[in-house]
């Protein structure tokens, strides 16, 4: 069994999220209401007993595997028994069960304020007394036995990591980071002492706070950067708190947190041999974000490449100093200067390879890398060249399509010459017919998949849940959908990207960061695929967008146990955060990916502003908790105006009745996005009369 504590505020909020999923069952209550609303009003009424506690509202989950069957009897007393263990035995609360899910689980919404006293529930380490009272409950039930929270709140070693062990006999970084964490946090200690411990040993440490207005903490070791999640729910900032019984009191400890945050680590013997990037530009922050910006240095081929001969003439300096011992000591010097990223070789590291490596087998490697580098220039050239065709085709048919909208006016008829016309007609003749394909780009793909394995593309990889660990994505057996191909095809980008700008009109920069960061890829039959996320930033689903239909499937990802474990059933969903600030005052809710970058686009503020697009197809999906808090959040409602979308934005405004309802056509803000550009295309063409008079006039004198 696993259980699972939050607190809050909102007892409407939570009444409200756990009696709208499907098949949801209130099973039992020492309350009198019946209702979310009548529920909630009691346990709010029973927490205006005590005017000190901010947060009255407990939230207890627990939940057991698909292989113990429990019935309604069983789950009520388990409840009662869970209750009474955790100090509830005189505070109101009602049972929720939900069968939403493979594995059975009911939820607890209590008042946390006492009847009797009118105070608090004590709620010291209640994480750990909740975890002793599922291990009674487990065998007063004979349940499955769960995992210890060190387990649970760990993520396991990958295959790789396994595999460096076995050959190595070396822990992975995040083993190294995890295991040093949880010997520092034995004595419970601040969290500015933590950091300065952790610095000590070398590991530099970064907070901040993130979108939602928490905070966020990473780790960085031997140049290797992990957020806590990656690390698992134990190293969190709030996880260090909960299961690493790490002590922080915002007034107390937030300047002293800065401080620490601000230091350099200590230079050890782990960390000494790493390359000369600084600690001090670590970007792998926990942070919330889709599109957010980043700091690290990118590869610009062919830009950065070293070209073939300068490879060859530090090959040859590589031979010299393979006979060197001097040489050989000079490459181990900390203060070497490294190159930047993988594109480029580092020869003086080749040259100080252990003596058994002879000479030949030095110069093999390096004629390899050669060879390497110039595959990634012709692909590269090739892509380039794939790219201009496709801008090429996207201003023809741009013009295609402002002569098609005037060709037929008068005044506009009088200003084209009758050759410009005919090029015209026929351009449009031509693509009506097919004629237009990008057939440089056909070329062009036919050459650069077969460097792709040397390129930092992601033809060849898969969705992960976990960035150290790629494991092929696996759909949801009772899925309808499973013939739908969710594998990255990269050299399908291309025609995708062109194909979301011209026909939706879609902002190619938002397109293009979407696409690197990975949250936005083209499938091998050409169909845009959206990644779909928690707050946490973790993926458990995508979208995926059929251009010829304009309709999107979603689809849920079969996650591992332990990643399953740590999303606990938080909805996720396509959302794109602000760029410059990491706080949250504004939510625009829409119909899917690609309604939300249109609403996105239709923003004069985006870039300015403090609002958060959110794309969804159900009430499911949505974080109901975190939108519920009207005193802080202004939430917008502009689903599209179809049936479907209309159905939608009832549910969300009963859910989040202080929401404001965008009313959209049928079209929604892609419709709007389109008839705007189209709306400034023929106003331009309106100006074409007055240029050329201009012309006329300047060439007359």
């Amino acid at each position: 069994m696993i259980s699972k504590i939050t607190k809050g505020s909102s007892f409407k909020g939570l009444l409200n999220y756990l009696f709208s999923k499907p098949g949801a069952e209130l099973i039992g209550k020492n309350v009198v209401g019946e209702t979310a609303l009548e529920i909630a009003n009691e346990l709010e009424q029973s927490s205006h007993l005590s005017s000190k506690v901010q947060k009255p509202v407990g939230h207890f989950s627990l939940s057991v595997p698909s292989t113990d069957q429990l019935n309604k009897v069983d789950w009520l007393s388990i409840a009662s028994d869970y209750m009474n263990e955790m100090g509830y035995d005189c505070n109101q609360y009602a049972v929720v069960r939900h069968t939403d899910r493979d594995h059975d689980h009911i939820h607890i919404a209590a008042c946390r304020v006492r009847l009797d006293t009118g105070k608090c529930t004590d709620h010291d380490w209640d994480y750990r007394k909740s975890e002793a009272v599922v291990k009674k409950l487990e065998q007063d039930y004979n349940l499955t036995p769960s995992p210890s929270s060190q387990d649970k709140e760990r993520r396991s070693p990958t295959t790789g990591e396994r595999r460096l062990l076995a050959r190595t006999g070396e822990d992975s970084v995040r083993v190294k980071l995890q295991d040093t964490i949880d010997d520092l946090t034995a004595e419970h200690p601040t969290m500015p002492e933590l950091i300065d411990l952790l610095k000590d040993q070398g590991i530099n440490v970064q907070v901040k706070e993130t979108v939602s207005g928490s905070m966020g903490i990473s780790y960085k070791l031997d140049g290797v950067a992990f957020s806590g999640t990656n690390l698992g729910r134990a190293y969190t900032f709030n996880g260090l708190q909960k299961h690493r019984d790490v002590e922080y009191d915002p007034e107390r400890d937030n300047d002293a947190i800065a401080a620490a945050s601000s230091r350099p680590p200590v230079r050890t013997s782990q960390n000494s041999s790493t390359t000369g990037s600084t600690d001090s530009d670590d970007d792998n922050n926990e942070t919330i974000g889709a599109i957010a910006p980043s700091n690290t240095k990118k590869v610009e081929l062919p830009g950065q490449l070293p070209s073939v001969p300068e490879l060859e003439l530090e090959a040859g300096n590589g031979d010299e100093a393979a006979n060197s011992d001097d040489d050989k000591a000079a490459t181990v010097s900390n203060d070497e200067a490294l190159y930047d990223d993988d594109e480029k070789l580092n020869y003086q590291n080749i040259s100080a390879v252990s003596d058994d490596f002879e000479k030949e087998s030095i110069q093999n490697r390096v004629n390899e890398r050669i060879e390497q580098v110039r595959e990634k220039q012709a692909a590269e050239q090739a892509r380039v060249s794939a790219e201009t065709a496709e801008s090429r085709r996207a201003d023809e048919q741009r013009n295609n399509n402002i002569y098609s909208l005037n060709r037929d006016n008068p005044i506009f008829k009088e200003l084209i010459p009758d050759e410009v016309k005919a090029l015209f007609e026929e351009s449009i003749a031509q693509e009506n017919m097919g004629a237009t394909a990008p057939h440089e780009l056909q070329l062009n793909d036919a050459i650069a998949p077969q460097n792709g394995s040397n390129l930092n593309s992601q033809t060849d990889q898969t969705i992960s849940t976990d960035p150290t660990d790629q494991t092929e994505p696996n759909l949801n057996d009772d899925d309808e959908s499973v013939d739908l191909s969710i594998n990255p095809v990269e050299e399908n980008w291309l025609p995708l990207r062109s194909r979301l700008i011209e026909e939706y009109c879609l902002p190619a920069e938002i397109l293009d960061v979407l696409h690197e960061d990975g949250w936005l890829y083209a499938n091998d039959e050409g169909m845009a695929v959206f990644s779909v996320c928690t707050f946490q930033d973790i993926e458990t689903g995508l979208c995926i967008f059929n251009l010829e239909t304009g309709l999107s499937e979603w689809l849920d990802l079969n996650l591992d146990p332990e990643v399953e474990q740590e999303v606990n059933g938080e909805p996720a969903f396509f959302w794109i955060p602000p760029q410059d600030t990491k706080v949250v005052n504004n939510v625009i809710l829409t119909s899917d990916p690609i309604e939300t970058i249109s609403s996105v686009a239709l923003d004069p503020s985006y870039g300015e502003n403090n609002t958060m697009y959110i794309g969804t197809e159900s009430l499911d999906r949505l974080p109901i908790e975190f939108l519920n808090n009207p005193e802080k959040l202004d939430v917008v409602v502009s689903f599209k105006g179809d049936e479907e979308g209309k159905k939608l934005a009832n549910e969300v405004i009963n859910v989040l009745p202080n929401s404001k309802k965008e009313e959209l056509d049928e079209a929604g803000w892609n419709g709007e996005l389109q008839e705007r550009l189209q709306q400034a295309e023929a106003e331009q063409m309106q100006l074409v009369p007055q240029y050329q008079s201009q012309q006329q006039s300047q060439m007359e004198l």
